[in-house]
């Protein structure tokens, strides 16, 4: 990355839509994955012309190109692995129009999942995909990835939802694939191929949805099983059943019984539950949706449940859904440090048998790591959750252990993927090509020169280049930092006066991005440095000695006005607002606060009031009150 690259691609976007800095080109190098790797540059574009002169640049110099939405990915999707450019999508956040009478939206990428379904509220409307990371997740990454989530089962993936797209192709071409229409049979099926490709092929700059009414009436019930094989006829039961739930989860028992302590909801039927299933029907007229819960719980009882809940009300319903809901942070409380959210789907009818073999992967690794499991079960999408702590060499190496043994014994050999709505990414690549066969990857690999022929965008991602990917850059990053964990073991910390005491806490930091909701500081800059999330990386790297403490980190920090939302967002109980006031702390003991603050200290010692005015003056202030 020469100054000239870099002048072009300020003439495209204007200065203050590009970051070179060391924090930000820190905070850039992760996604919610282990992996890392460092870009160059960080740009952010305003519209598709910006995105297609951007690409244009990175073809000329032959550099590569990582689109990135919140950097929520659960695979390494969102990781430069080549380095080069990451084209921060969060600016083109435009919702452009809505359309009731056709019942579709149109939209930019950078669009939140939850802000879109909060626009369409009022009008009685939704957009079904409802992944987990929702309150986080772009539509560009969810159309990238495939997302879905827990009402799947019924209302399916985000392919199912999208009609048109506008996409920047190789060389910087803007081209329109798919129809406003809802149906449409005059192009080959871009659209959907789109769908799923990771950034492999393109940058995504508008799509045109389809939306759904919302239903009315919502009734839920939860299931408490003592055997898994009781777990599988209870699925195809329900399946069979004639009534398709908009909801059908499954939980383990340990993760079970932690939520609910965690959430303090009275189910004593936990304390003997190997696993438990939830349902939820809907719909718009209240004695049908009763009626559905009644086939689907006659359903379940022939499976022999030993407990069950009904919610006949929709308060009753929410507190059901707690136990669910506090999955991700009772796994966060679970694991020593890391949850690694594998995702792979399997026939539902081999459902009990797969989990039966994944809760034995454990022992057959030693002991290192544990795992707790959920799962979308009405289309057998299993979350098995793997706990492990990313410092411990040892553990790193039986979690890789694991994923052999979880893909090439467990889930191909039972007919099942590897990948249902997160990806391939960095963490599943060397599996693909077993999966797919060598005739599919092969024919995958010439669709992606057909839409980029010198194979810039997002060029580590296993898909669909598998285990043949090089990803030096990655082994490079995570080899230094083992060894700086190791010298930082060894000392005890780096010698800070304020930030050694909370290095482990920012070790909790999963980088999920829940935290961002409602940030002041990241709702004025948009640059996920600026957000709790990247000041809570950027003490992590401080402590690691992959940052050295400068005035560009200055200028992150007290953009800080630790209001304390983050803290009630964040799903790991990480103490972010302490971890940013010993940022704080650490500048200020070395002189490197703002001025203004200086200044303003300076004169509460002095004065005793943050003004300089004398201290007599109080009465004077007081009188004039």
């Amino acid at each position: 990355m020469n100054k000239e690259v870099i002048e072009k691609l300020k003439e495209v976007v204007g200065e203050e839509d590009i970051r070179i800095d060391k924090p930000s080109v820190y905070v850039y190098s992760r996604d919610a994955t282990i992996f890392q790797s460092y870009p160059e540059i960080i740009v952010r574009p305003e519209s598709t012309e910006e995105v297609s002169k951007i690409v244009k640049i990175a073809y000329e110099y032959n550099i590569p190109m990582t689109p990135r939405g919140s950097g929520t990915s659960l695979c390494g999707g969102a990781i430069p692995t080549h380095g080069g450019i990451v084209i921060d999508m969060r600016k083109m956040n435009r919702i452009l129009s809505f359309n009731e009478t056709n019942q579709t939206v149109e939209v930019e990428p950078g669009v939140i999942c939850d802000d879109l379904n909060e626009f369409l509220a009022p009008y009685g409307y939704f957009f079904p995909p409802d992944p987990g990371s929702s309150s986080a997740a772009t539509i560009g990454g969810m159309i990238g990835a495939n997302a879905a989530g827990i009402q799947a089962v019924k209302y399916g993936k985000t392919m199912d939802y999208v009609l048109k797209l506008e996409v920047v192709i190789g060389n910087g071409e803007i081209i329109e694939i798919g129809a406003n229409t809802l149906k449409s049979s005059s192009q080959y099926d871009l659209v959907h191929l789109f769908c799923g490709s990771e950034g492999t092929l393109g940058i995504i700059t508008k799509a045109t949805l389809k939306v759904r009414p919302k239903s009315k009436y919502y009734r839920a019930a939860i299931f408490f099983f003592d055997d898994l094989d009781k777990v599988g006829r209870a699925i195809v039961n329900i399946k069979s059943s004639g009534v398709i739930p908009n909801c059908m989860e499954l939980m383990d028992g340990p993760t079970l019984r932690d939520g609910v302590k965690y959430t303090g909801l009275d189910l004593p039927e936990v304390e003997k539950a190997e696993a438990a299933i939830l349902i939820q029907v809907d719909g718009n007229v209240e004695e049908e949706v009763q009626k559905e819960l009644e086939i689907c719980f006659e359903a379940a009882k022939k499976a022999e449940p030993f407990a069950w809940r009904i919610a006949e009300t929709d308060e009753e319903r929410e507190k059901i859904w707690l136990a669910r809901k506090a999955t991700y942070p009772v796994h966060l409380l679970q694991s020593p440090l890391n949850v690694i959210s594998e995702d792979l789907s399997i026939p539902v009818d081999k459902v009990p048998e797969a989990l039966k073999k994944i809760m034995e992967i454990p022992k057959r690794v030693g002991g290192k790591i544990k795992i707790s499991y959920v799962g979308h079960v009405g289309d057998g999408n299993i979350h098995p959750d793997i706990l492990i702590d990313e410092t411990d060499p040892e553990q790193f190496e039986a979690f890789m252990k694991a994923l052999e043994i979880l893909y090439k014994e467990i889930v191909i050999p039972l007919g099942g993927t590897i990948s249902s709505e997160h990806g391939v990414g960095i963490l599943r690549r060397k599996f693909i090509s077993i999966e797919s066969g060598e005739g599919v990857m092969n024919l995958m690999r010439e669709l992606k020169k057909t839409f980029d022929p010198k194979n810039l965008f997002n060029p580590g991602n296993g898909k669909p280049w598998g285990d043949t990917t090089d990803l030096s850059k990655v082994d490079e990053a995570r080899r230094i930092w083992l060894e700086k964990i190791k010298e930082l073991k060894e000392k005890n910390g780096r010698g800070f006066k304020y930030l050694d005491g909370y290095w482990r806490d920012t070790l909790l930091c999963n980088r999920c991005s829940m935290c961002e909701i409602k940030c002041p500081s990241f709702d004025e800059w948009k640059w996920q440095t600026i957000s709790p999330r990247g000041r809570v990386q950027l003490a992590r790297a401080l402590e690691e000695g992959l940052l050295e403490i400068s005035e560009e980190l200055r200028e992150v920090v007290f953009t800080c006005n630790t209001c304390d939302y983050c803290i009630k967002k964040c799903p790991g109980n990480v103490p972010v607002v302490d971890i940013i006031r010993a940022l704080k702390a650490e500048l200020t003991y070395r002189s490197l606060n703002p001025e203004t603050h200086r200044r303003i200290l300076k004169n509460i010692m002095e004065c005793g009031n943050p003004y300089g005015e004398p201290r007599e003056k109080r009465i004077e202030w007081m009188e004039g009150a």
